[in-house]
């Protein structure tokens, strides 16, 4: 999938491309809910770590980034850390550090993913910013004092996995999607769940969870074949409403 380049960003497949910093950010990689998942009953296979890591070596590849930013929720449990996501998180870390420098941004699921970075000599931080681009996950507020956040023309979070339905009437699909808006004065740009057995959150019915965001000014960027710009939230949930009742 060929990116979407605005101004100083690219928008790629479920990540944003830095190039003047040649950084590839990414969040909610969720390793280790297939484990999770299969002990509430259901029947899935543990495949998303391969398809993870295809994907992300093909971005790497594509835009010859030489920094990856995991911004939040590399792992999925809370307060443990169970058999697959010891084993995925060390051999994904282990595998894309031979090719990038790596920098995990700690999420609302990552309190206790410290060993396992420290394991590998991988930097875990609360944020982390570069030319300009601050990247925290997004479950709480930064600090406002904070230098580089003042520095920041451009917030980058994760946390709120945004999708939207499309509704023809006929058929309904859901499609993740990137939204950017505004917090404080500054770009926001709200990145899709990179975990590809997370679906996403309908934007379109909500407000959503990030203290950061207010879905309503966002515009919304989907990945579909392509990435494509679909407008503003309130006109695109007008549009939408329009269609599905004829």
């Amino acid at each position: 999938m060929e990116p979407l380049k605005l101004d100083n960003l690219w928008l790629c497949e479920n990540a944003v491309f830095l190039p003047v910093s040649k950084t590839l950010v990414v969040s909610d990689l969720q390793l280790g809910y297939e484990q999770q998942l299969r002990a509430m009953g259901h029947n899935i296979k543990y495949e998303q770590l391969e398809s993870m890591l295809a994907l992300l070596e093909s971005l790497i590849a594509q835009t010859g980034a030489t920094h990856l930013i995991i911004n939040g929720d590399l792992k999925h449990e809370f307060g443990r850390i169970n058999g697959q996501e010891r084993r995925e998180v060390s051999l994904l870390l282990s595998r894309l550090k031979r090719r990038v420098h790596i920098t995990v941004v700690k999420g609302n699921h990552d309190t206790i993913t410290k060993p396992l970075t420290d394991e590998l000599e991988i930097e875990l931080v609360e944020n982390y910013e570069t030319d300009g681009f601050y990247c925290i996950h997004g479950h709480k507020e930064p600090d406002a004092k904070d230098p580089a956040l003042k520095a920041a023309h451009t917030l980058i979070i994760g946390h709120e996995h945004p999708a939207v339905t499309l509704n023809d009437g006929i058929r309904k699909e859901r499609y993740k999607c990137f939204l950017i808006g505004t917090y404080k004065g500054k770009r926001l740009v709200v990145l899709p769940s990179f975990s590809t057995i997370v679906e996403g959150t309908d934007i379109l019915k909500g407000e959503g969870f990030s203290p950061l965001l207010q879905v309503k000014s966002c515009s919304v960027y989907v990945i579909a074949d392509a990435i494509r710009p679909f407008g503003r939230v309130p006109a695109l949930r007008r549009l939408l409403d329009s269609m599905a009742h004829g």
